[in-house]
């Protein structure tokens, strides 16, 4: 079964108990911290670079910046 499959029958948030909607979140963020904790500094400021450089490519040929975009540096 592919993975797009099995997500069609994930419950949207919120459809969960309480508790269980709080561990998902717990475990999500903890997940997040591991993953990024575990990245190299080259890495981040690689992916940093990469993004920079797509933010500045939409605005030089007039597509829209993705909604949740920080200003480039």
């Amino acid at each position: 079964m592919s993975t797009t499959t099995r997500q069609l029958g994930v419950p949207a948030p919120g459809r969960f108990a309480p508790e269980s909607e709080a561990r998902l979140d717990r475990l999500d963020r903890d997940a997040t911290a591991h993953v990024e904790g575990s990245r190299p500094q080259k890495t981040r400021d690689g992916y940093t670079a990469d993004w920079n450089a797509w933010l500045r490519f939409c605005a030089e040929t007039d597509l829209p910046r993705p909604p949740s975009a920080p200003a480039p540096s």
